[in-house]
């Protein structure tokens, strides 16, 4: 069940709780942030079923969506302002590592500028999203590019960015969050290469 029904259920009186155990995952401010009329900024459950995979086989409840989950020690939910150093940080890729990195910059008081070479942002989940049953993967971009809009990121689709577009930014950092590219070469021999195959 979304926010929006869960709320709206509880409200009318129609129910008296929701339990939403994913979603308190994805998000453990889910509430706070429902109750601070907040809703854009809860982070939404894709319903990937990575969470509940790993409990049933004795492993800590992981989040495809939200890397802090169970690692609440070194990666902390709420990130903090750094008052003391504002930096140009320029990141090449929109995938969903660039635009985590661009989200969790701006809010550390940097000013961020990201390229990605194509059309639309996201990547390899963009790719992975147009199956059927998994759809709802599209979430994990939007609500990463709707965090970025929200902040004031600076985003370029369709642009290359080489080293004179680089440059123009005055970086301080760049950090290059351009993903991989398939690789079958380490089959050296050609041994059962004609068997190898790609989905990228």
């Amino acid at each position: 069940m979304d926010t929006s029904s869960a709320k709206y259920a509880v409200n009318e009186k129609i129910l008296d709780a929701v339990g939403m155990t994913r979603a308190h995952i994805a998000d453990p401010y889910l509430v706070q942030k429902m109750m601070e009329n907040r809703e854009d900024d809860i982070r939404p459950c894709v319903g990937a079923g990575y969470c509940i995979d790993r409990i049933y086989v004795g492993l800590e409840s992981l989040c495809i969506h939200n890397a802090s989950t169970s690692r609440e020690e070194m990666y902390p939910h709420e990130i903090t302002k750094n008052t003391e150093i504002c930096r140009n940080i320029v990141i090449i890729g929109g995938g969903i590592a660039g635009l985590e990195c661009a989200r969790i910059c701006k809010i550390r008081g940097h000013n961020v500028t990201l390229y990605e070479a194509n059309a639309k942002l996201g990547g390899q989940v963009l790719l992975a999203s147009k199956a059927n049953w998994r759809r709802d993967l599209s979430n994990i971009i939007d609500w990463r590019v709707n965090q970025c809009d929200k902040l004031g990121v600076t985003i370029h689709t369709q642009t290359y960015a080489d080293y004179e577009t680089i440059i123009e930014d005055n970086p301080d950092v760049v950090i290059i969050a351009t993903g991989g590219i398939p690789n079958t070469d380490f089959m050296l021999d050609n041994t059962g290469k004609e068997y190898v195959n790609t989905v990228w």
